[in-house]
């Protein structure tokens, strides 16, 4: 159940995180597990990174096994740009104080590279961020890459997955496939 529900926190100096799954993917792979006697040499479906309701994009990484990059979502329409969707584990909260921090309107901004930004809804609506910049900074995040400029990728790890086993024994898995 922890790959379906999700873990994360500090227990006896071991961090650990282990991120959602799919329910499906998980239920295939048990029933493999089962008819192939415990072998675990090839599952049948991969397992990623997955949460339910999530419309932005997952992938992995092709440097190294484990590391998944999530993005959000973002669209440019009449010289504005729409946020609909922030990566996994980047709250709305700390976003809205970082396009704060990079607008022209704060005069504490230090390198400001939008007019403003409006969000739309409330806690309980999808998310509804619109940014607006000038000609000038439009070209300028484009070619940086707009998800990159507007900081709508985040890391995820699988590497990290510390858990106790029965006779509360620590095991460090490096997949989810071991646990």
């Amino acid at each position: 159940m922890v790959l379906v529900n999700v873990c994360e926190g500090i227990g006896v100096g071991w961090y650990t995180i282990v991120p959602n799954y799919p329910p499906i993917h998980i239920i295939k792979n048990i029933i493999h597990l089962i008819d192939s006697k415990g072998n675990v040499d090839k599952l049948p479906v991969e397992m990623r990174p997955w949460y339910k309701g999530f419309h932005g994009r997952i992938e992995g990484s092709q440097s190294s096994d484990g590391d998944y990059t999530s993005y959000g979502c973002i669209q440019e329409s009449n010289g504005m740009l729409k946020i609909t969707e922030l990566p996994i584990r980047k709250w709305t909260d700390k976003y809205l104080k970082f396009l704060n921090s990079v607008a022209e309107h704060n005069a504490d901004a230090k390198d400001p590279f939008i007019k403003g930004y409006k969000k739309y809804g409330d806690d309980t609506s999808p998310i509804d961020i619109r940014v607006k910049l000038s000609g000038k900074q439009l070209r300028e995040a484009k070619q940086e890459g707009l998800k990159k400029k507007f900081k709508l990728e985040k890391k995820l790890k699988t590497s990290n997955m510390v858990l106790f086993q029965k006779d509360d024994c620590l095991k460090l898995y490096r997949t989810p496939q071991q646990i």
